[in-house]
């Protein structure tokens, strides 16, 4: 049986000169990565990972990081991908079931965090209750988020306020006590 297999390889970008403050080494760190993850969408860096004759702008090096985090695999004949499976990497250099890892056990699964994302992203701007329900929901799993989850949470929420796209001043209350949770 012939299967498709798409491997998730970590590649290290390094972006030079990003300035960052903060009132701890932590917030300066994170407002770091924001800003980086601002500048890679914004000038289209990652398009240009391939192609090192036209690095983006901002990138000093571009290089594979010799790891991969975890592999989806199709079966080509599962047309309605029923035995899609997505592995991850262990550290003793194994690949299990991603719903069989302690990591996924003691956080959301790829699927719930998928939805909760889709939940977020369709409620934030809205002017209904889906704004309370869905900050809530988010409040109730944060410690169970991915670091990097909640990270994009803040930063989401954060431009939307800037940008007065996060609904009416009872909805942006909604939004603004996840900003108050820790990291």
């Amino acid at each position: 049986m012939k299967h498709d297999v798409h491997l998730y390889a970590l590649v290290r970008v390094k972006f030079t000169g990003i300035e960052a403050d903060g009132e701890t080494i932590e917030k300066r760190h994170l407002a770091a990565i924001d800003t980086a993850i601002e500048e890679a969408g914004k000038h289209q860096a990652f398009d240009h990972l391939f192609n090192r004759d036209r690095p983006g702008i901002g990138i000093e090096s571009v290089e594979y990081a010799d790891e991969v985090s975890c592999a989806l695999v199709d079966e080509q004949d599962d047309e309605d991908h029923e035995n899609t499976t997505e592995w991850t990497l262990l550290s003793n250099g194994d690949f299990a079931r991603a719903q069989e890892t302690e990591t996924v056990r003691k956080g959301l699964s790829a699927e719930d965090l998928q939805l909760l994302l889709c939940a977020f992203r369709y409620a934030l701007g809205r002017m209904t209750y889906i704004s309370q329900s869905v900050s809530d929901r988010i409040k109730t799993e944060w410690t169970r988020l991915p670091a990097y989850s909640r990270a994009q949470f803040k930063r989401e929420i954060r431009e939307a306020i800037a940008a007065k796209s996060a609904g009416m001043p009872m909805d942006v209350a909604c939004w603004e006590s996840i900003l108050e949770l820790g990291d």
